[in-house]
This record gives C-alpha cells, sequence and structure tokens, in this order.
C-alpha cells in the first residue's frame, strides 16, 4: 500500500453525526452500541441532552453550520464511513449531502429527509445514500441504515409470530411462541 492509498483508506467504523437534536443524540447512543468512533456537528451546544453522558460518547463536538467546508473538515469527513445528516431543516440536510460528497467522494450518506421526489433523485445521483422520514422510523434503524451490507448480528423476530397465521413453516402456532408480548389465537 503506498502512503497516497492510506491516507485515502477510510476506516470501517468512523461516523459523523450533523445535528444533536433528539435524533442525533439517540444516533450517537445507537451507534456507541456497536461499538464505533462518532463525531458530530451542531450549530450549537444543545441546551438540553436527552440522552444522558452524550458529550463523553463522542470522540470530537464540532460547532458550526454542517454545510460548511471548514466545518466537515475539522469533524474529520475524510475519514468516515458513514455520515448521518438528521438537523431537523430539511433543506440543511440536502445542502449538507451535497457539501460532504465533494469532500468525500466514498461515504455513505444517511439523511433525514420527507421528500420522497427528491430523495430518490438524490439516490440515483449520489449512489451511496438512503433518505429516511424522522416520523416513521427509529434511531436504531438510521444506525442500521449508516451500517449497510456490513451488518453482522442477529434479532428475534419470534415476537411476529402471533401476527401470522399458524406458521408451519416452522411448526409453531401463536400459542405456542416463547414471548412475552400478548398473543393472538388463530382459528
Amino acid at each position: 500500500m503506498t502512503n497516497d492509498e492510506a491516507q485515502t483508506e477510510t476506516p470501517r467504523s468512523y461516523f459523523l453525526v450533523c445535528g444533536l437534536g433528539s435524533l442525533g443524540q439517540y444516533c450517537v447512543a445507537k451507534l456507541k452500541e456497536f461499538g464505533v468512533s462518532v463525531t458530530a456537528i451542531d450549530i450549537a451546544l444543545p441546551s438540553i441532552w436527552e440522552v444522558n453522558n452524550i458529550p463523553d460518547l463522542l470522540e470530537e463536538l464540532a460547532l458550526g453550520d454542517c454545510r460548511q467546508p471548514d466545518v466537515l473538515a475539522k469533524a474529520k469527513i475524510q475519514q468516515c464511513q458513514t455520515v448521518f445528516i438528521v438537523t431537523s431543516d430539511e433543506r440543511v440536510n440536502i445542502d449538507t449531502a451535497f457539501a460532504v460528497i465533494v469532500l468525500n467522494q466514498h461515504v455513505r450518506i444517511v439523511i433525514r429527509s420527507s421528500k420522497q421526489n427528491l430523495n430518490e433523485l438524490l439516490d440515483r445521483s449520489l449512489g451511496n445514500f438512503t433518505a429516511l422520514e424522522a416520523t416513521q422510523i427509529t434511531a436504531s434503524a438510521f444506525a442500521i441504515a449508516a451500517l449497510g451490507s456490513e451488518i453482522q448480528g442477529s434479532i428475534d423476530l419470534l415476537w411476529l409470530l402471533p401476527l401470522l397465521p399458524c406458521p408451519s413453516v416452522i411448526g409453531l402456532c401463536a400459542e405456542q411462541t416463547p414471548n412475552t408480548h400478548s398473543t393472538k389465537k388463530f382459528t
């Protein structure tokens, strides 16, 4: 590996969160559960921390406008695997996505946006791009989207069984499922 390759290689566990409102704070907390390094940008220090110890979870907190190249550079955008753009202003989010892609063409962009047509256009134009509507999705889903195809883990789906007719494929009926959720018996 040459020196140039070493300088442009992106660590696979470095994330940036733009916007530390409620969603941004929960994204930081969820990402830290995966054991990754997280840096954040916000225009000012939040007056209320909804998640305890967020400042302690961050490698760095850059104050400034996340659309500005110098602020993104201070937050080490060139080293990021993924950037979450989750401010409450959709226009800021879109502008930030364009600023990010100029500075790091290999970064995965996960953006908070409800603009369906624009999101589809950005997905086709930017490539490694995911847009999620905050009112329909949780911080965990934002974190999972950032990890893309590199997700390694498991989840318990047995709680879904009561929602299905008797799932003979696995030989269990809803009343036989080992869960603590309410079950609905099917006839």
